[in-house]
């Protein structure tokens, strides 16, 4: 009887192994797909957006379509990132494509993008330095995106945010700064897990 008993949960604990892996198939299938259907759209967003720059018929046109390309990059630089994910569950890492860039432009941009989606927040800008280096440009704008864009929601809603980047001969250091009641220690010990968020500061 006992060994009737360990054969059927052996047997159940090979199906449970085999179900996860069918649904982790099945999830990464959806994500390549999902990743590779968003293009088509968004590079419609981009050629349109452009063609509106071309025109160069208003000022505030021409500063709207802009921004919209600059967006629709940093959308296709998530959908990359998609394709990223599914290649780290292949085992085959994420790609870095570091280039010289000026990190003062990729730093602008963030800040100008989050400022439109952002109208009511007054965000500071402060660039000192040599920005000068090699970088992974699209890497660092969806980084620093998200570093503002928590300091503008979870800050002080009264008092500005600041970004200071700082260019030193080896090192470039960035700084996004907001008002507000400080994260407490229970929700800073597990900040960078995925899927979790704590109290809202500063509300």
């Amino acid at each position: 009887m006992m060994r009737f008993n360990e054969a059927i949960d052996q047997a159940v604990a090979e199906s449970v192994d085999f179900f996860n892996v069918q649904v982790e198939q099945s999830r990464n299938l959806l994500l390549g797909m999902l990743g590779h259907d968003m293009r088509s759209p968004l590079q419609t967003i981009l050629a349109t957006a452009e063609f509106l720059s071309a025109l160069n018929a208003w000022e505030k046109v021409s500063e709207a379509a802009a921004r919209l390309i600059r967006s629709g990059a940093s959308m296709n630089a998530l959908l990359n990132d998609l394709c990223d994910f599914n290649r780290t569950q292949l085992g085959l890492g994420i790609n870095i494509d570091p280039n010289p860039v000026d990190l003062a432009n990729v730093v602008a941009d963030v800040v100008d993008q989050v400022r439109a989606a952002h109208p009511d927040r007054r965000i500071d800008l402060e660039v000192k330095g040599n920005m000068l280096g090699f970088w992974d440009g699209s890497r660092l704008q969806q980084l620093l995106s998200n570093l503002v864009l928590n300091a503008v929601r979870y800050g002080a809603p009264d008092k500005p945010v600041r970004v200071v980047v700082t260019g030193h001969d080896t090192e470039v250091r960035i700084e996004v700064i907001n008002s507000g009641a400080a994260i407490d220690g229970q929700t800073l010990a597990r900040i960078f897990d995925p899927l979790t968020r704590g109290v809202e500061c500063g509300r």
